[in-house]
């Protein structure tokens, strides 16, 4: 009843204000590119689809940044993987091992730190798995998106939307998709672009 007369059916605002883990006590106040609520369906959906390609993910480190390996099979994230220390080499390690053995059908990196790795796992032999993506480069859509980095986060703002997502339930998880900014109008052209 709370829910619906103070917070107008808005479950999450309701978690926020009354937090029952530490996730809702520390959920972010400010705007995100995908709504509080699709994550936390996403955390209790069970949706599976065994068929699907099995497509990797990573963004390497830059700075004081963690590395980031992700894995999608579908409407599901199968497997997060977090690393506070990585260098190119050791990198192409793990994604040659987790090809391997995952059976991992694409795997694209983010070229802004991860040529080196792309460049051994091509020489490795997984050129034809392994695709490098430069989040600076243009836009499919270059009318709308300012790079292909703003049209991929769109891209994953429209998947969570879509309704049917599975997510593992983890606390971090859900944070780091809440940190990532709505897209903003810039330039002249006004075409979209993460803040």
């Amino acid at each position: 009843v709370k829910i619906e007369d103070e917070f107008n059916g808005d479950a999450w605002r309701f978690r926020r204000e009354y937090p029952c883990s530490v996730s809702d006590a520390f959920s972010m106040a400010g705007e995100s590119l995908v709504s509080a609520q699709r994550v936390i369906e996403a955390r209790a959906c069970k949706a599976k689809d065994p068929n699907a390609p099995l497509v990797g993910g990573c963004d390497p480190a830059r700075n004081r940044d963690k590395t980031v390996i992700t894995y999608r099979r579908g409407r599901e994230i199968v497997k997060v993987k977090r690393y506070s220390q990585m260098d190119e080499m050791t990198l192409a390690g793990i994604i040659a091992t987790d090809i391997e053995e995952m059976n991992v059908d694409k795997f694209f990196i983010d070229t802004g730190g991860g040529y080196g790795t792309i460049d051994r796992l091509k020489e490795l032999g997984y050129g034809g798995i392994v695709t490098g993506v430069s989040f600076g480069e243009g836009a499919m859509r270059d009318d709308v998106f300012a790079n292909k980095g703003a049209e991929m986060a769109d891209a994953v703002r429209e998947w969570f939307e879509a309704g049917g997502v599975n997510i593992p339930d983890d606390d971090e998880i859900q944070t780091d998709i809440l940190m990532i900014p709505p897209l903003r109008p810039s330039g002249s052209r006004g075409r979209l672009c993460r803040v």
